[in-house]
This record gives structure tokens, C-alpha cells and sequence, in this order.
């Protein structure tokens, strides 16, 4: 694993290599993609929900996003991306939560809202619809906030909770949706 483009493009990232399956890394290619579909994060707040090993947030301050938030529950994924944020230097930008995600959303709210979330549970799990419901009724988001799914299958529902697929996209076996929020009321 690398980072893919930005201030340390080229940097190759710890992952968890072929002892630990339960932590599946983003390719390169689909972290691009995602990046290319994104645009310029330049100042934004990103949030890494099931992080694993952090490529995406850690992508994503790269790219100039001013402060990622990155939660997992397992401890092999919190010792993986706080490897990498300290390789990095990155610390001062960057916040690692060891807690279950579905959790992490029920806390009380944060001072900060995020411009972008990444949501990429394990494929097949139910846990993306969860998630994004959960994160919709929250306030953790600024109005424009886009929300990023990684999926094992295509998505069917066009609406999830708060939120409107605008984009399907497909690298391989990979799944790649954004969804808008919707203003309601």
C-alpha cells in the first residue's frame, strides 16, 4: 500500500498483511478513483468509519484535507493506522478512536462537523445501511457533507436514511457509491 497523491504521495503505508484477513485495505486504484470522484478536499474534515488500515484518511490529508478522524474496534487496525500516522508525522492532524462505529455515531455530539465520511464495513455485513441512518440523524455533518460507501455488491436502494445516491461506481469487486444528504423539511 501507497499513498496514491498529495504531500506524500508515493509513501508506502503498514497494512496488515496476510496473517490478519479481518482487515481488508482499499487498492490503490480504488482509493484514486474515489479521490478523482471527490475533488479537491483541500481544508475539509474527513471521517474514516471502519478504518482498517487508514489509507483513506490518511490519503485524504495528503491531499490537504485539514483534519481525519479515523474509527475501528479492532486493535490490530488502531496499531496499523497509528503506525502510519506517526511515519507520517501526521499526528497533529489526525485522530485515532478504537470504539465500535455504530457507538462512535450515538456519542454525544462533536464541536466539529465532517465534510467527508467514508464508510467501508465489512462487505455484506448490513452494517453500511446502519451506519449511514445512524450518521444522518446525528450531527456530525456540515450541510454539503458527501458520505463515500465501499461496498462488496451494488447498492439497490437510490435513498438510505438522510441521504440520495448520486454516483455507482465499480473497480473489480469493488463497490464505490456517494451519497448526498438530503435537507428535509
Amino acid at each position: 500500500m501507497r499513498v496514491i497523491g498529495g504531500a506524500f504521495k508515493k509513501a508506502r503505508l503498514y497494512g496488515p498483511g496476510p496473517r490478519n484477513m479481518s482487515i481488508r485495505a482499499t487498492y490503490d486504484r480504488v482509493r484514486e478513483n474515489v479521490f478523482n470522484l471527490l475533488g479537491d478536499v483541500d481544508g475539509l474534515s474527513f471521517l474514516d468509519l471502519y478504518a482498517g488500515s487508514g489509507g483513506m484518511g490518511i490519503e485524504a490529508l495528503s491531499r490537504g484535507a485539514r483534519r481525519a478522524v479515523f474509527v475501528d474496534h479492532q486493535p490490530d487496525a488502531i496499531r496499523i493506522i497509528r503506525k502510519n500516522i506517526d511515519t507520517l508525522g501526521l499526528n497533529d492532524r489526525a485522530e485515532v478512536v478504537r470504539a465500535d462505529v455504530q457507538r462512535y455515531l450515538h456519542l454525544p455530539p462533536q464541536p466539529e462537523r465532517f465534510d467527508v465520511v467514508y464508510i467501508d464495513p465489512p462487505y455484506n455485513s448490513g452494517l453500511f445501511e446502519k451506519t449511514i441512518t445512524l450518521l444522518g440523524r446525528g450531527n456530525m455533518l456540515t450541510l454539503d457533507a458527501v458520505v463515500i460507501g465501499e461496498h462488496g455488491a451494488a447498492p439497490e436502494a437510490a435513498e438510505v436514511g438522510s441521504f440520495e445516491r448520486k454516483d455507482v461506481r465499480r473497480y473489480g469487486q469493488t463497490w464505490i457509491t456517494i451519497w448526498q444528504y438530503i435537507r428535509k423539511g
